[in-house]
């Protein structure tokens, strides 16, 4: 575990091999869980692009699709369910677009209801961890 959740990565050289060339989008301004996420996702071979906004990362998205995105449910700006609805809009997403959510453990619930229909999967941050 690192940062303020968990991240599970294969050591194995398939595990690294399958990750090769990922490009994974992290939406957080928080310098500690961008730290600890470009860390543990360096370990599998993926590249991460930080952005601390909604709108850095819908420019960041909108340069070049990613592999995945890792998003902050308390993001700044226009509204993570709103920027989620307008990517998964975007007709030119020629692949799907994984987006996984990191949704603090006292977060709002009726904010949580409507950003989950546009999300792939919720992942619970873990208070109080430290970097490998």
């Amino acid at each position: 575990m690192v940062g303020r959740f968990a991240f599970h990565y294969s050591d194995s050289e398939q595990g690294r091999r399958m990750a090769e060339s990922k490009r994974i989008i992290l939406g957080d301004d928080h310098d500690q869980t961008v730290h600890a996420a470009r860390a543990a996702l360096a370990k599998s071979g993926c590249k991460v692009i930080a952005a601390e906004t909604l709108t850095e990362l819908g420019e960041a998205v909108s340069h070049d699709i990613p592999d995945c995105i890792i998003l902050d449910a308390a993001l700044p700006g226009e509204g993570v369910a709103e920027f989620c609805m307008r990517i998964r809009r975007k007709g030119t997403l020629q692949k799907p677009l994984p987006i996984l959510l990191l949704v603090p453990p006292r977060f709002n619930m009726t904010e949580l209801a409507a950003i989950r229909p546009h999300v792939d999967e919720l992942v619970t941050r873990v208070q109080a961890l430290t970097a490998d």
